[in-house]
């Protein structure tokens, strides 16, 4: 009786295994995830941006991205991340049939809707952002005539999260340092002056007996014209930061001809002439400083630790 038993038993676990297995594959099937068709991020040249009370669109002209309607130039790195996500999009789990779209910032007043078209104005992609799901890791996504939440594969929505501001190009000041060879600092009504002498030419030095005492060409150094020497390092580390530099944001309320008298001005002879006008702050609390420069049509604020910076002393003392 009890090896019988004990048959039973064992019958019993099998028919609920093979109904497990029988389930979890019908499971499976039903939950196949949707294929999504593969587009090349070169063939997109208009990309939407729509939440409930606003509506971004970018347009590429030629090899750069502008943001309509004002035309202004975009980062082309947050771009180029939009573009790995639209020609990249791929699914990695069903969340949810139960249309209850509110709890996953899928409803009409949170959703993101992303629209991407080719330039012969074919709508190559489309999908809806919710929220980022609870590891961080995912994006919750809706996709067009299907009712079903989705886990997108990566954290997506905060790529598209952004306002217009956000996604301006901040480069307001760009140029090959090394082809600086002259800088004048302007403060307080005097000017200083500096001048990037380039080392002798090695057929110029007079050879000595010993070959191993020959003098070795040097780099170029930085000469003030006036008494006091230079300090190289502080005067090639403000070529680094003008060379590229990017502002914290634009001012919209002022045009450049509203800016005035500024507290300092930095100009740069090379190739061209580059300029940097540092403006005085409103307010001892103020935390930045409004600018102009030669290469931004619209003037802008840096912070104002970068500004003293640049009106530092670019003399030893």
């Amino acid at each position: 009786m009890k090896i019988k038993r004990e048959y039973i038993i064992l019958g019993i676990l099998i028919i609920i295994l093979s109904m497990y297995l029988i389930l979890r594959k019908q499971d499976r099937s039903f939950y196949d995830l949707p294929d999504i068709p593969s587009i090349v991020r070169e063939d997109i040249t208009k990309i939407e941006i729509s939440k409930k009370d606003s509506s971004l669109t970018l347009n590429k002209i030629n090899s750069t991205w502008h943001i309509a309607p004002e035309d202004y130039i975009a980062d082309k790195d947050k771009i180029s991340g939009m573009l790995d996500i639209i020609e990249k999009l791929s699914l990695t789990a069903l969340v949810s049939e139960s249309k209850n779209y509110g709890i996953y910032d899928l409803g009409d007043d949170k959703k993101i809707t992303i629209k991407a078209w080719s330039s012969d104005g074919t709508l190559q992609r489309e999908f809806e952002l919710g929220k980022t799901a609870e590891s961080y890791r995912h994006t919750h996504i809706k996709l067009p005539k299907d009712y079903r939440v989705y886990h997108a594969n990566t954290n997506i929505r905060p790529k598209f999260d952004q306002a217009m501001e956000d996604l301006r190009d901040k480069n307001v000041l760009s140029f090959d340092k090394k082809e600086i060879k002259e800088i004048a600092l302007i403060k307080q009504g005097k000017t200083y002056t500096f001048v990037k002498k380039e080392p002798e030419k090695t057929d110029d030095i007079k050879k000595p007996s010993d070959p191993e005492s020959a003098v070795k060409p040097s780099e170029p150094v930085w000469k003030y014209i006036g008494k006091g020497s230079v300090d190289q390092k502080r005067l090639e580390s403000l070529l680094d930061v003008v060379s590229k530099l990017k502002c914290d944001k634009y001012i919209y309320d002022k045009q450049i001809a509203d800016f005035k008298y500024p507290a300092f001005t930095l100009v740069l002879k090379g190739n061209k002439e580059y300029f940097l006008k540092v403006f005085a702050k409103k307010s001892k609390d103020d935390k930045s400083r409004s600018c102009i420069s030669s290469e931004s049509t619209q003037p802008f604020e840096i912070p104002d630790y970068q500004a003293n910076h640049f009106m530092e002393s670019l003399l030893k003392k």
